[in-house]
C-alpha cells in the first residue's frame, strides 16, 4: 500500500508541527512508500520509503507557484500511490479532490477544529473519511466522521525523574494567539497575587506577525496588573526540546475551545505534569482537579492553588494517571493502529 500525504509543514525543529515528522516516521513503518507534500520543508531525517516535495514557502514562493506545485506534484506522482491522507488543510481537498476521484483515489481528511463553512463541507463530501481527535470539533457532525487518538508520541513524552521544578510554578506553551485566550491566565495571576499566593507563571509560545497587537495586550496587562514579576513571556522553543520544558514545572494550563483538541495537554499529561484545562473534552475522562470553567478566572485561580497544595504523593499519583491515560487514549502508537487499517482501505 502506498499513501499520498499533504500537511502544512515537515520539519523536525518546527515548534508547533515538529510532531509530524514523528508521525511520517511511523508511517512508513506501515505503507511500502510515502510521498509527502508539505507547504514548508525545514530539516528532515525519515526512511528511504518517504519522498518528501515541497510547495516551497521556505523560499518565499508565491501563491500561484505553490497552487501550480501542487497539481504538478499529485499528477507526477499519481502512480506512487493508492490513497491520499490531508492532514489539517482542507484546501488540498478542494484543490484535489475531483482529480484524485477520477484516478480513483481514496481520501481521507484530518481536521479538528471547532468551527467550519461551506467549504469544510464541500471537503467532506470530496472525502470518504474524515478523522477528528474531539467530539466537539466542527467535523464531528458527520456521518463518515472517526475519532482518533491525538497522536502523542509517549516515548518522547514522559516524566524526567531527576528535573528540578520551579515551586509553585505555571506553563502556558504553545503559540501566542486570541484564539488560545491567555488573558484568562492573567487575571488568574492578578486574583493569586491579591490572595498573596507565590507562583510564577510563565508564556512560552512564538506569535504570528496578524498576532502581535494580542501580545503587546497580554504584555500591557501584566503591566497594568503590576505582575512583571509574577508572569514572564519566552520565545517558542524547538519540539525537540518541549519535553524538557515540560519537565521544568509544576502546572500546564490551556485555555484552547473544546472544539479542537491541542496536542500540548496531552503532551504535558504524558510528562505526568498535573494540568488544568476547561476543554469539554476532558470531563469526565480525566480527574476533576484538572477541569475549571471556560473562561473563569476566578475558578482558574482557585483550582492553580488547589494543585499547588499538592504534596508529592498526591501529585505523583495524579500525574501517573494523567500519563496512563494519553497512553490508553491519544499515544502515537494507538493512533497508528487505528488508522492504519482504514488508510489500507
Amino acid at each position: 500500500m502506498r499513501l499520498l500525504i499533504l500537511t502544512q509543514t515537515i520539519h523536525k525543529d518546527d515548534n508547533l508541527l515538529g510532531f509530524f515528522h514523528s508521525w511520517l516516521e511511523r508511517f512508513s513503518t506501515k505503507f511500502s512508500s510515502l510521498v509527502a507534500i508539505c507547504l514548508f520543508m525545514g530539516r528532515v531525517e525519515l526512511p528511504n520509503n518517504v519522498k518528501v516535495l515541497s510547495l516551497g514557502k521556505e523560499h518565499r514562493s508565491s501563491k500561484l507557484s505553490r497552487i501550480l506545485k501542487f497539481y504538478k506534484y499529485i499528477w507526477e506522482e499519481r502512480k506512487n500511490y493508492d490513497a491520499v491522507f490531508v492532514h489539517m488543510n482542507q484546501i488540498y481537498v478542494l484543490l484535489g479532490g475531483l482529480l484524485w476521484k477520477v484516478l480513483g483515489k481514496r481520501i481521507y481528511l484530518w481536521r479538528n477544529h471547532t468551527e467550519g463553512n461551506i467549504l469544510t463541507n464541500i471537503a467532506v463530501i470530496l472525502s470518504d473519511k474524515v478523522f477528528c481527535t474531539s467530539p466537539f470539533s466542527y467535523t464531528a457532525r458527520f456521518k463518515k466522521t472517526q475519532i482518533m487518538p491525538a497522536g502523542v508520541d509517549t516515548a518522547v513524552f514522559k516524566k524526567d525523574f531527576k528535573a528540578d521544578k520551579f515551586k509553585n510554578s505555571v506553563l502556558c506553551f504553545g503559540r501566542i494567539s486570541p484564539v488560545k485566550k491567555i488573558e484568562v491566565l492573567i487575571e488568574a495571576a492578578k486574583e493569586l497575587k491579591e490572595r498573596a499566593v507565590l507562583f510564577e507563571a510563565h508564556i512560552i509560545g512564538d506569535t504570528l506577525l496578524r498576532d502581535k497587537k494580542y501580545l503587546k495586550f497580554l504584555k500591557e496587562m501584566v503591566k497594568i496588573y503590576k505582575l512583571s514579576e509574577r508572569v514572564f513571556f519566552r520565545d517558542g522553543v524547538p519540539y525537540s526540546k518541549a519535553n524538557a520544558l515540560y519537565n521544568g514545572y509544576k502546572i500546564y494550563v490551556n485555555f484552547t475551545a473544546s472544539g479542537s483538541l491541542d496536542k500540548t495537554i496531552l503532551e504535558a499529561m504524558s510528562c505526568e505534569m498535573p494540568v488544568l484545562v476547561s476543554n469539554k473534552s476532558f470531563e469526565g475522562v480525566i480527574d476533576e482537579r484538572c477541569i475549571f470553567s471556560e473562561g473563569d478566572s476566578h475558578d482558574l485561580a482557585l483550582k492553580l492553588e488547589r494543585l499547588f497544595d499538592l504534596n508529592k504523593e498526591e501529585e505523583e499519583l495524579l500525574g501517573e494517571k494523567l500519563r496512563d491515560y494519553v497512553i490508553k487514549n491519544h499515544s502515537l502508537d494507538a493512533l497508528i493502529d487505528r488508522l492504519t487499517p482504514i488508510l489500507n482501505g
